[in-house]
């Protein structure tokens, strides 16, 4: 984290970026919390664009740095009546807080490794998935194994063979056992 003030403005860039907070927000969402022994809440992060807030409780980024990264931004205001650089790092200090700062620092240490551990399960995942195109075997579940009992890949729509049907047709019509052909 790093705290910059300009102006009447105040600018905390988080060392995570954007992006991650979104993937850990979705997967790992625990990861942007602190938690207390009892397993209460006491800290998060989030994003959302446009709508930056600091409280006890939390820092919500808004923005995003300009460069590559994209690391997240909370942008907030110096009220009037703050003057001089020793005001506005009070007053910085103050919103922010002391246990803020700490919580903030400790989701930033915990957040790569959450990131790191979705984007090996995604890898995982990924590795599973086989995309067929329908024009061979394998796309009909004969590779897969999943062609009819017979082991056939037929085209039928009902997974049944129509040939073994005819021939138990033609045995249960034929109960005599006369040739009715002739």
């Amino acid at each position: 984290m790093k705290i910059s003030i300009i102006g009447d403005s105040y600018i905390i860039t988080s060392t995570l970026t954007v992006q991650d907070i979104g993937l850990v927000a979705k997967n790992k969402p625990d990861a942007l919390k602190v938690f207390d022994k009892e397993g209460e809440q006491k800290f998060a992060v989030s994003f959302n664009e446009g709508k930056s807030s600091v409280a006890p409780f939390g820092i919500t980024f808004g923005g995003k740095t300009r460069c590559a990264n994209g690391f997240a931004t909370l942008t907030g205001f110096i009220p009037k009546g703050v003057e001089g650089a020793k005001a506005a790092k009070d007053f910085v200090a103050d919103k922010l807080g002391a246990a803020g700062a700490a919580y903030l620092a400790q989701i930033e240490a915990q957040v790569p490794e959450a990131v790191k551990a979705v984007k090996d399960a995604r890898s995982a995942l990924l590795g599973n998935i086989t995309v067929l195109d329908g024009d061979d075997d394998e796309s009909r579940g004969c590779e897969t194994g999943l062609a009819d009992e017979d082991g056939d890949c037929d085209e039928d729509s009902d997974g049944e063979d129509d040939a073994d049907e005819d021939s138990d047709d033609e045995d249960e019509d034929d109960s005599d056992g006369d040739d009715d052909a002739g």
